[in-house]
């Protein structure tokens, strides 16, 4: 990390503060990342000097929370957050200070949330500042509040899924004095908007221990304020024979645990989470344990909320879309030519393969119609970029057909006998087209 450009220009930043006879660290996450030994992509610096001070010293600046203290100083193509040290009035909101008092490095300490995030580095003097104890809960691996914890989390109840985000980010356990303070906080999260659990949600699920920040999220209260409909899954029994690693909670906290082997994205990693939300509704026992149209049911709650969290229209549906079609891989090697083409030609269907093979995964492990669909894949290369129907309505009026209602079907049909490879050019499928039009 050190030497790297984004490295050089904080110390440019940090060396100009002091020219200018203020002090002036790395702080928070990047130290807490140095000292693990972590890639950094971003280094927040802490000043004595004000944000005013600071706008005089460097010409190129964004004014983004200077009631906060907080100022962005940009240089080059490079963004560094710029805060005065401070300590916090009363949170009156559960969010947010009503006012702050511009002070020292230790009080600055003393008000932030987790030790291992309250730590701060001079790169000049390549002294490290830990007035918490927070290099010692970084080396025990241990998420642990700054002074005390029933405190932390009233003032600001976000932190209760910033704990659960840091200890699934970082493999790291939850100090027991700090989850006892969670558990007892736990009903203060619905003073946080949605948009912000969404965003909290998100950036758990996409860590290196997604289950993990998910089994503590249950275990401290949190998930049945925010997700009730996960929470729900606990407990519901499956077929063995399908399911052997246990009920619908087990198998998706199994599932999240495999999204280490596949890309990083929002979309499944959700998905994963709600691929089988709908099986608490729709249990019933049967021949056998049975789950009737659980995806079309999972489908609607997620799509619920999707819209209470916020998740932009995107990203929603493309989440609900994977959810209702989790299962429609089972009659992959019945499916004509045709239909299994337009099948994997889906513009979601990478993702629709990720969540298939967790799923097999993470239950059965059996994988033989994800094999079958990416051998299809090879063998149909990647023709879909290039598939064009030969035939359009127009050629359909230049044989003498009157447009309407009845070109859908022959149309329809057409594709279909194209994508079977019956066949192969415009000029076959005019002769199919005028041989076929006494059928219709």
């Amino acid at each position: 990390m050190k030497n790297s450009p984004l490295y050089d220009k904080a110390i440019e930043i940090v060396q100009q503060i002091k020219n200018a006879g203020g002090d002036a660290l790395f702080a928070g996450g990047a130290v807490r990342d140095m000292l693990l030994g972590k890639q950094i992509n971003d280094i927040d610096i802490a000043t004595s000097l004000t944000p005013q001070q600071i706008q005089k010293i460097f010409p190129n600046t964004v004014p983004v929370g200077i009631a906060f203290g907080v100022i962005i100083v940009i240089l080059d193509k490079y963004h560094f957050e710029v805060a005065t040290f401070r300590n916090d009035g009363a949170y009156i909101d559960g969010r947010h200070p009503t006012t702050i008092n511009f002070s020292s490095r230790i009080e600055d300490a003393n008000r932030r949330d987790f030790t291992i995030n309250a730590m701060y580095f001079d790169p000049i003097t390549n002294t490290l500042y830990d007035d918490v104890n927070g290099k010692k809960d970084l080396h025990d691996k241990v998420i642990r509040t700054v002074g005390n914890a029933k405190n932390r989390f009233q003032e600001d109840a976000l932190r209760l899924m910033r704990a659960c985000r840091f200890a699934a980010k970082l493999d790291f356990k939850i100090a027991p004095n700090t989850q006892t303070a969670m558990k007892q906080t736990a009903p203060n999260i619905a003073n946080i908007s949605p948009e912000r659990i969404g965003e909290e949600l998100i950036k758990i699920l996409t860590s290196d221990h997604p289950n993990n920040g998910i089994q503590l999220l249950f275990d401290t209260k949190i998930l049945q304020y925010i997700l009730p409909e996960v929470c729900a899954m606990r407990g519901v029994e499956q077929p063995p024979e399908f399911h052997p690693e246990g009920d619908v909670w087990t198998h998706t906290l199994e599932l999240l645990k495999l999204l280490q082997h596949l890309p990083n994205s929002k979309e499944l990693a959700l998905a994963c989470l709600f691929h089988d939300i709908g099986k608490p509704k729709t249990q019933v026992f049967a021949d056998r344990i049975r789950f009737n149209n659980h995806e079309t049911v999972g489908a609607k709650i997620t799509d619920r909320i999707c819209k209470r969290l916020k998740f932009s229209t995107k990203t929603r549906e493309c989440i609900v879309h994977l959810v209702q079609t989790h299962l429609y891989f089972i009659p992959v090697q019945k499916m004509k030519t045709s239909t299994l083409k337009k099948f994997i030609w889906q513009d979601k269907f990478e993702l629709m393969m990720q969540l298939h093979w967790a799923d097999c995964m993470a239950s059965h492990k059996d994988l033989s119609c994800y094999n079958f669909c990416k051998d299809k894949l090879k063998e149909f290369g990647t023709e879909q970029k290039y598939f064009k129907p030969f035939l359009q309505g127009r050629d359909l009026i230049n044989i003498g057909l009157k447009p309407g209602r009845h070109f859908t079907p022959i149309l329809n049909k057409a594709q279909e006998l194209q994508l079977e490879g019956l066949f192969k050019d415009k000029e076959s499928a005019i002769k199919w087209l005028k041989q076929a039009t006494d059928v219709y």
